[in-house]
Protein backbone atom coordinates (compact mmCIF):
# COMPACT_ATOMS: atom_id res chain seq x y z
CA UNK A 1 0.00 0.00 0.00
CA UNK A 2 1.15 2.97 -0.99
CA UNK A 3 2.05 6.61 1.45
CA UNK A 4 -0.60 8.45 -0.08
CA UNK A 5 -3.06 5.46 0.12
CA UNK A 6 -2.53 4.76 3.79
CA UNK A 7 -2.72 8.32 4.76
CA UNK A 8 -5.83 8.23 3.00
CA UNK A 9 -6.95 6.07 4.88
CA UNK A 10 -5.93 7.23 8.16
CA UNK A 11 -7.56 10.65 7.04
CA UNK A 12 -11.27 8.88 6.56
CA UNK A 13 -11.19 8.08 10.28
CA UNK A 14 -10.75 11.66 11.51
CA UNK A 15 -13.20 14.66 11.05
CA UNK A 16 -11.49 17.63 9.90
CA UNK A 17 -12.33 21.06 11.15
CA UNK A 18 -11.29 24.39 9.91
CA UNK A 19 -13.10 28.30 9.85
CA UNK A 20 -14.76 28.98 6.75
CA UNK A 21 -15.71 32.92 6.90
CA UNK A 22 -16.90 35.18 9.85
CA UNK A 23 -17.70 32.55 12.60
CA UNK A 24 -18.75 29.60 10.35
CA UNK A 25 -16.76 26.69 10.42
CA UNK A 26 -16.43 23.51 7.84
CA UNK A 27 -15.78 19.91 8.60
CA UNK A 28 -14.27 17.72 6.21
CA UNK A 29 -15.35 13.94 6.40
CA UNK A 30 -15.38 11.35 4.01
CA UNK A 31 -18.68 11.49 1.40
CA UNK A 32 -21.57 9.92 2.64
CA UNK A 33 -23.10 8.32 -0.60
CA UNK A 34 -26.61 10.59 0.05
CA UNK A 35 -24.17 13.79 -0.43
CA UNK A 36 -22.92 12.32 -4.21
CA UNK A 37 -25.75 14.33 -5.94
CA UNK A 38 -24.41 17.49 -4.13
CA UNK A 39 -20.61 16.35 -4.73
CA UNK A 40 -22.13 15.92 -9.05
CA UNK A 41 -23.38 19.35 -8.72
CA UNK A 42 -19.95 21.06 -7.47
CA UNK A 43 -17.89 19.48 -10.28
CA UNK A 44 -20.83 20.37 -13.00
CA UNK A 45 -20.64 24.16 -11.34
CA UNK A 46 -16.97 23.98 -11.45
CA UNK A 47 -15.86 22.23 -14.23
CA UNK A 48 -19.27 23.02 -16.71
CA UNK A 49 -17.57 21.90 -19.90
CA UNK A 50 -15.62 18.73 -19.19
CA UNK A 51 -16.99 15.35 -20.52
CA UNK A 52 -17.82 13.78 -16.85
CA UNK A 53 -20.51 17.46 -16.82
CA UNK A 54 -21.87 16.61 -20.06
CA UNK A 55 -22.91 13.09 -18.86
CA UNK A 56 -25.09 14.50 -16.82
CA UNK A 57 -25.67 14.65 -12.98
CA UNK A 58 -27.23 11.41 -12.69
CA UNK A 59 -24.26 9.78 -14.30
CA UNK A 60 -22.05 11.24 -12.41
CA UNK A 61 -23.83 10.61 -8.63
CA UNK A 62 -22.98 7.75 -9.63
CA UNK A 63 -19.66 7.46 -10.36
CA UNK A 64 -18.85 9.35 -7.02
CA UNK A 65 -20.53 7.02 -5.02
CA UNK A 66 -18.82 3.97 -6.76
CA UNK A 67 -15.09 6.27 -6.42
CA UNK A 68 -16.07 6.44 -2.81
CA UNK A 69 -16.86 2.97 -2.24
CA UNK A 70 -13.93 1.91 -3.54
CA UNK A 71 -10.40 0.78 -2.18
CA UNK A 72 -8.86 2.86 -4.64
CA UNK A 73 -10.01 6.28 -4.39
CA UNK A 74 -11.79 8.39 -2.12
CA UNK A 75 -14.00 11.76 -1.79
CA UNK A 76 -14.19 13.92 0.97
CA UNK A 77 -16.46 16.81 1.63
CA UNK A 78 -16.10 19.91 3.41
CA UNK A 79 -19.61 20.61 5.60
CA UNK A 80 -20.98 23.53 6.90
CA UNK A 81 -22.24 23.82 10.54
CA UNK A 82 -25.49 23.75 8.88
CA UNK A 83 -24.83 20.32 7.45
CA UNK A 84 -24.72 22.15 3.43
CA UNK A 85 -22.08 20.39 1.17
CA UNK A 86 -20.17 23.54 0.73
CA UNK A 87 -16.86 21.14 -1.56
CA UNK A 88 -15.07 18.63 -1.87
CA UNK A 89 -12.37 16.34 -2.97
CA UNK A 90 -11.79 13.45 -4.91
CA UNK A 91 -8.32 11.44 -5.25
CA UNK A 92 -6.71 8.31 -5.91
CA UNK A 93 -3.38 6.98 -6.04
CA UNK A 94 -3.43 5.24 -8.70
CA UNK A 95 -6.30 5.71 -11.97
CA UNK A 96 -5.60 2.55 -13.55
CA UNK A 97 -6.99 0.18 -10.46
CA UNK A 98 -9.95 2.87 -10.02
CA UNK A 99 -10.93 2.68 -13.14
CA UNK A 100 -11.20 -1.04 -13.05
CA UNK A 101 -12.98 -1.11 -9.72
CA UNK A 102 -15.39 1.33 -10.69
CA UNK A 103 -16.38 -0.81 -14.11
CA UNK A 104 -16.13 -4.32 -12.48
CA UNK A 105 -18.40 -3.05 -9.24
CA UNK A 106 -20.97 -0.32 -10.67
CA UNK A 107 -20.74 -0.78 -14.56
CA UNK A 108 -24.06 -1.80 -15.12
CA UNK A 109 -25.63 1.02 -13.25
CA UNK A 110 -23.60 3.25 -15.27
CA UNK A 111 -23.56 2.12 -18.67
CA UNK A 112 -27.27 2.57 -18.12
CA UNK A 113 -27.20 6.19 -17.46
CA UNK A 114 -24.12 6.77 -19.81
CA UNK A 115 -25.99 4.95 -22.54
CA UNK A 116 -28.58 8.16 -22.74
CA UNK A 117 -25.44 10.29 -23.53
CA UNK A 118 -23.17 8.53 -26.05
CA UNK A 119 -25.48 9.07 -28.81
CA UNK A 120 -23.20 11.70 -30.37
CA UNK A 121 -19.78 10.66 -32.36
CA UNK A 122 -18.50 13.81 -30.33
CA UNK A 123 -19.74 12.43 -27.06
CA UNK A 124 -18.37 8.91 -28.01
CA UNK A 125 -14.99 10.61 -29.16
CA UNK A 126 -14.54 12.51 -25.40
CA UNK A 127 -15.72 9.36 -23.46
CA UNK A 128 -13.03 7.11 -25.13
CA UNK A 129 -10.53 9.94 -24.39
CA UNK A 130 -11.27 9.28 -20.47
CA UNK A 131 -11.69 5.75 -20.73
CA UNK A 132 -8.20 5.08 -22.63
CA UNK A 133 -6.33 8.09 -20.35
CA UNK A 134 -5.04 6.17 -17.69
CA UNK A 135 -3.39 3.52 -20.44
CA UNK A 136 -1.51 6.64 -21.93
CA UNK A 137 0.39 6.75 -18.42
CA UNK A 138 3.76 5.50 -18.45
CA UNK A 139 4.62 5.75 -15.11
CA UNK A 140 2.49 6.20 -11.96
CA UNK A 141 2.24 9.73 -10.26
CA UNK A 142 4.22 10.07 -7.25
Amino acid sequence: MGMAHKDANNATKAHLSAPLSGNRRVHVRPMATAEALSVARYHQEGIPNGVLSELGTRFMTHLYAAIAKSEHGFVFVAVASGGDVVGFVCGTTNLKPIFRSVVIRHGWPLLGVLLRHVLSWRMVRRVTEVVFYPSKLHKELP
